[in-house]
């Protein structure tokens, strides 16, 4: 039948017959891709939705989280303290140490200052410094020698210039105790 038609006007129905079947073709794409886009739409704001939630969730976690390592890390510390103290405590007991030192010192030596240095967690060693005044130099070389011997003092030192006067000397002592290894 369209050879019937003459070639000049055959031209132009092939040209609106193709573009007729383009533009049906065209309204069915669209309206397959509007159908897709509806029927996907609420999967679409599901998985928006859920994002969010998963963020504020994960940044809940994060926060949670760094709490819970600060906490850990004031738990450590509070431990070492607690450590240090428990070895100190059970280790030194400064009552019995301070009568220790006041009965050595006898009724020669007036003990005016003992004052303990700490724990110095470094090398172990708690120090005591005993200030006082000794009748005369021998008490005060007898006083540093049962320190000497006394087997919860170590190390101790006595300076020289102490020993300068014969009377009523004005002493310091620098003594370290015998911690219990734990």
């Amino acid at each position: 039948m369209i050879n019937l038609i003459p070639p000049v006007s055959r031209k132009q129905v092939l040209k609106e017959y193709w573009f007729r079947v383009s533009s049906v073709m065209m309204c069915i794409a669209a309206t397959v891709a509007l159908i897709t886009s509806l029927l996907l739409s609420p999967s679409y704001v599901l998985v928006t939705n859920r994002g969010s939630d998963f963020a504020e969730s994960a940044a809940e976690a994060l926060t949670k989280s760094e709490k819970y390592d600060e906490l850990i890390a004031e738990v450590d510390k509070t431990n070492n303290q607690a450590v240090v103290l428990l070895r100190d405590i059970e280790s030194i007991k400064y009552t019995e140490l301070m009568s220790r030192i006041e009965e050595l010192a006898g009724n020669k030596i007036k003990i005016s200052e003992i004052r303990f240095e700490g724990f110095d967690s470094k090398t172990n060693k708690s120090t005591v410094s005993i200030v006082g005044v000794a009748s005369d130099r021998e008490s005060l070389a007898n006083y540093r020698t049962s320190l000497d011997n006394d087997r919860s003092f170590t190390n101790i030192v006595l300076p020289i210039s102490n020993l300068a006067k014969d009377v009523d000397i004005q002493f310091s002592l620098l003594v370290e105790i015998v911690t219990k290894q734990s």
